[in-house]
């Protein structure tokens, strides 16, 4: 009868669900009693883990994946009982109520947490429990421990739980990395079962309050009526539960006589169930003690699981990652977390799509590794996970993907055949249904005259269109880099050049400012900083002017030195050319500018030549151990820590270039790796016409800074003059390629050569020309450079001696130079067709209709892709 007595809430559970539903759930939910059990030590806990693992019988069955629900509903009882706590007065609140009151915002912090870190289909990949569980095997788990801890959890006892129950029954890598969310689950369980208690009592207590004031007025103005207002509580059948009755007896007590009969009637009542006043006031009191614990301990939970580092307790109890480790190339370990999570993934995959278990997937990759006897790159076992022996591993866990898979996997064996023959069937499908509407046996002239422009504007159309919709249906394979934990190592040494031209006090107190600020942001040992110099192009070849620039520039290179020292050679170079005469432009310049000094510099740092008039700070002693160089334009901005992401990414085994001394360029790996680039904000703000402009939709890198869907569907990307390369693989692929004064857009071209890879995570970032006349000399100079590589469109290519040879470059390269004079043609095909428009076809509303959705529909594509996103 206590229990009866005592129990409270039964008849109110969850929101109702479907029947369905309700028979899958978890007997675990259903109750809304506080999760509490038998508090464990430390090794209780660990013996506890084995005996869980045993009892745990997976289902065969998918079950409905309701715990986001579950959160949703937890999320509104939560509110509507600190509404009903903050709804009282603040000293009548119980302890308890004040924990919740005080910490709501946390708890909806951690709900906000929870759905990011379990989105609505994760769940579904979890292991679930049979009979009686009916939940995800990670989420009892979790239960388990805030049932066994009061919420008060501690990450050693943790781990040695989860450790002795993986001896028995393994995690999965999902439900490693589920269980911080799946802990706050049952936290934020917790407390929605104990608020309910809390609430449930407050109003209890309310109630008590509201017949205790009735009963005193009328002791005090008319004793007569108390007997009345005791039959009309009477009446309401007030509850026999501990808070009510705590909280009427304390109220009533101490005054004596005049409230005595009221007393009389509740322990009379109280007797009927065999209790007396004091059992029920220390029920009572325990009730608050035990609840303040709960909330307490719940809430300080919450708070660990925000400060703890779960990547490290994730790889620490995976046991995946512990077969992986046994590398037999030993570069595993050595990775970025980023890139060994990316591991982890691949075999997530392999393994829900084959028979075989995430360890035995991890297992059989590195027997792979084992057994191969070629290259340092196939005895690691990325190779087998993310490089070229993928389809070897897949062979043997005998994978079967989904129709879906099978068919992008089947495309993207001819990614490029793929990729043109799509473009070009949206090309011509809007190019003939344009024409075809204009055709008019009066005006054949017409129709062959839009006939070029409008299949440049439609391929334009159709590559942004084709760019969007790829680039969200793939998922990007970010390259694989090394984790460098001590810095650059010696053998990675690397080199931060700035080609620039030296012209004023100012300009050179800006390139002196820029390489500091590089300098402060990547700290790192093995890394230099150097100015490659000319002067500007000038009719003669020396002036003081000229002299006196560089002895300014000499001066704050010393100066630096002195502020920034090392132990050996100096941190910052200044590397000056002399001014050679060029007959062909018949002035005084810098031997074929940027890619002169680039070359001149390699060379140099190999010690081949004396290129350099002028050399202050280190010498080529000092540097010729530099294996990586990262140029930088002047205006390029080299965020804090980017130096070591590039060099890490450029020396991970997967990564390094493989050159074909027949075709005379590299064939897999890369030799030059190109971050994404962003558009900084200038210190004063975007003037109007970058804020208009920048950002053009677009796989062009110069216009559209973050596209990479060259890599997402070939592997590679392309260069556009900012990034890192490896300096003698750079000197072996693009020696004697480019013939003298003709090539003034070169990188594109040395990334055909010496292969491009684009690292989408790592961002440099530069200014948008901030008004119209520096864009278009921008624009000028990109679209002349473009043109002066149709040499290497042509079956045999002139080089820079002068002989012809067989073009090596790729289909790839070859489409790149393609569709960047293609790209340069689509602004004049435009304006052609707006005058046509204009002055020449007979509908005119059409051509107006045609122009709008070429340049509106791709982007109004991606608004309603983001909508259903956020959505």
């Amino acid at each position: 009868m206590k229990n009866a007595v005592f129990s409270w809430f039964k008849s109110k559970g969850a929101p109702p669900v479907s029947p369905a539903t309700r028979r899958h759930r978890a007997s675990a939910l259903e109750q809304s009693t506080p999760i509490r059990a038998e508090l464990f030590s430390a090794d209780q806990m660990e013996r506890y883990g084995g005996k869980l693992a045993l009892s745990h019988k997976l289902s065969k069955k998918k079950l409905p994946y309701y715990l986001l629900k579950r959160l949703d509903d937890n999320e509104k009882v939560l509110t509507r009982s600190c509404l009903i706590l903050s709804s009282g007065e603040k000293a009548s609140i119980t302890p308890a109520g004040e924990w919740l009151l005080d910490n709501y915002y946390l708890i909806e912090e951690q709900i906000r947490v929870v759905r990011q870190l379990l989105p609505k289909n994760f769940g579904k990949g979890l292991p679930s429990l049979g009979s009686p569980h009916f939940c995800p095997r990670i989420y009892d788990i979790a239960t388990e421990v805030v049932s066994h801890s009061d919420g008060l959890w501690d990450i050693k006892t943790l781990t040695r739980f989860l450790s002795t129950y993986q001896s028995v029954r393994p995690l999965t890598l999902g439900e490693l990395w589920a269980f911080p969310g799946m802990l706050r689950l049952a936290l934020i369980e917790n407390l929605r079962r104990v608020s309910i208690e809390v609430a449930n009592a407050q109003k209890e207590r309310n109630l008590a309050d509201f017949w205790v004031n009735k009963l005193q007025d009328s002791a005090e103005n008319d004793p007569a009526s108390q007997i009345i207002v005791i039959a009309d509580m009477a009446r309401t059948n007030p509850p026999r539960t501990s808070a009510f009755v705590a909280e009427l007896v304390r109220r009533l007590q101490g005054h004596g006589s005049m409230l005595a009969l009221p007393l009389t009637w509740v322990e009379q009542r109280l007797s009927e169930v065999g209790l007396t006043q004091r059992e029920v006031i220390d029920k009572f009191n325990q009730q608050l003690a035990a609840n303040q614990l709960s909330v307490s301990n719940s809430i300080m939970g919450l708070r660990q699981l925000t400060e703890m580092d779960w990547a490290d307790f994730a790889e620490n109890l995976s046991v995946v990652e512990k077969i992986l480790r046994g590398d037999p190339a030993g570069i595993y370990a050595t990775m970025h977390f980023d890139t060994r999570d990316n591991y982890r993934h691949q075999i997530e995959r392999l393994s829900r799509n084959s028979r075989h278990d995430e360890a035995a997937v991890a297992a059989r990759a590195v027997a792979l590794a084992q057994q191969a006897g070629g290259t340092y790159q196939q005895q690691h076992v990325g190779y087998y996970l993310i490089g070229p022996g993928r389809p070897v591993l897949e062979k043997e866990l005998q994978v079967r993907f989904s129709l879906l898979n099978r068919a992008r996997a089947k495309l993207s064996q001819t990614p490029l055949l793929s990729w043109l023959g799509s473009l070009l069937l949206v090309t011509t499908a809007v190019t003939a249904d344009a024409l075809y509407r204009s055709g008019h046996p009066g005006n054949n002239w017409l129709w062959w005259a839009l006939l070029v422009p409008v299949m440049l504007v439609a391929s334009q159309f159709a590559l942004n269109l084709l760019s969007e919709i790829t680039t969200r249906s793939r998922t990007p394979q970010p390259l694989p880099r090394l984790e460098f934990v001590g810095g650059i190592p010696e053998s990675a040494s690397t080199l931060v050049v700035i080609p620039c031209l030296l012209g004023s006090r100012k300009n050179i107190d800006a390139l002196i400012n820029s390489l500091e600020v590089c300098y402060l942001g990547n700290v790192l040992p093995n890394l230099n900083f150097a100015l490659l110099s000319d002067f500007h192009d000038s009719e003669e070849p020396h002036s003081e002017d000229n002299d006196t620039l560089l002895v300014y520039a000499r001066q704050k290179i010393q100066q630096f030195n002195r502020r920034y020292t090392v132990t050996q050679g100096a941190l910052f170079t200044l590397l000056h050319r002399d001014s050679e005469k060029n007959a062909a432009q018949g002035v005084w310049m810098g031997y074929e500018r940027k890619r002169g000094k680039l070359n001149a510099l390699n060379l140099w740092l190999r010690g081949h030549g004396e290129p350099f008039s002028l050399i202050e700070g280190s010498t080529q002693a000092h540097l010729q151990q530099v294996k990586y160089v990262i140029t930088l334009d002047s205006d390029t901005v080299l965020p804090r820590a980017t130096a070591h992401q590039l060099v890490a990414a450029m020396a991970h085994p997967l990564n390094h270039p493989v050159y074909d001394e027949q075709r005379h360029l590299v064939v897999s790996g890369y030799a030059i790796l190109q971050p994404r680039l962003a558009e900084e904000i200038p210190a004063n703000g975007q003037g109007r016409y970058a804020a208009l402009c920048s950002s053009v939709p677009g796989n062009d890198p110069y216009s559209s800074m973050s596209s990479d869907i060259y890599q997402d569907l070939f592997g590679e990307g392309s260069f556009v003059g900012k990034g890192i390369y490896d300096v003698d693989m750079f000197i072996r692929a693009n020696e004697n390629t480019c013939p003298e004064n003709l090539v003034l857009s070169h990188d594109l071209l040395e990334g055909c050569y010496a292969r491009s890879g684009m690292l989408s995570d790592v961002v440099l970032y530069e200014q948008y020309p901030d008004h119209y006349l520096a864009d278009v000399a921008r624009k000028t100079r990109w679209i002349r450079g473009d043109w002066q590589l149709l040499n290497w469109l042509r079956f045999r290519v002139r080089q820079e001696d002068g002989q012809r040879c067989r073009n090596p470059l790729t289909t790839l390269s070859r489409w790149k130079l393609f569709d960047n004079l293609r790209r340069s043609l689509v602004a004049p095909a435009f304006l052609v067709i707006i005058f046509c428009t204009v002055a020449l076809v007979p509908n005119k509303m059409y051509w107006f209709g045609f122009i709008a959705a070429m340049l509106l529909f791709p982007v109004l594509v991606a608004l309603v892709l983001d909508l259903l996103n956020k959505g």
